[in-house]
């Protein structure tokens, strides 16, 4: 795995593999299907399905939190506050 400082840098792109349905958290995600994982924390909350599936696979793929704002095409309508609160990357 490429750290994601490195990968930006390079200016190369990039295939990212957006997670926003728990469907998807026990699939199987080969290194070769993308580059980098986002977690759709405003899809998924932060449940612990979500740390265990980053869990799994921070060794393999970088992870990027994301809870995206309504205007944005955010799942539950999230307010600004409510999306601050979604973070869990002290979990994940």
């Amino acid at each position: 795995m490429e750290d994601l400082s490195t990968a930006i840098l390079s200016r190369q792109p990039h295939i990212v593999g957006a997670v926003g349905d728990h469907r998807v958290l026990d699939a199987t995600i080969a290194q070769a299907d993308c580059d980098l994982i986002e977690l759709r924390l405003d899809a998924l909350g932060c449940g612990a399905e979500v740390q265990q599936f980053a869990e799994r696979f921070k060794a393999s793929h970088p992870i990027v939190l994301t809870a995206r704002h309504p205007d944005e095409g955010g799942a539950n309508e999230l307010s600004a506050a409510e999306i601050g609160r979604a973070s869990c990357r002290e979990r994940v």
